[in-house]
């Protein structure tokens, strides 16, 4: 909960993006264990982290 005056700053971390063996894209931040996503293309698997790290 924020406390009243103050801004809500957006969540900055490192995120991880390789490719696996049938050619799709895994998303990790290693600052959030177990918080993992994919996507067919690499800026599918970025958005899907954005939102499994913006559920959090």
């Amino acid at each position: 909960m924020l406390q009243e005056g103050r801004e809500e700053k957006p969540l900055r971390c490192r995120i991880l993006i390789t490719e696996d063996e049938d050619g799709e894209f895994v998303a990790e931040s290693p600052s959030l264990p177990g918080c993992i996503s994919q996507g067919k293309t690499r800026e599918a698997a970025i958005e899907n982290i954005q939102d499994a790290i913006g559920d959090i």
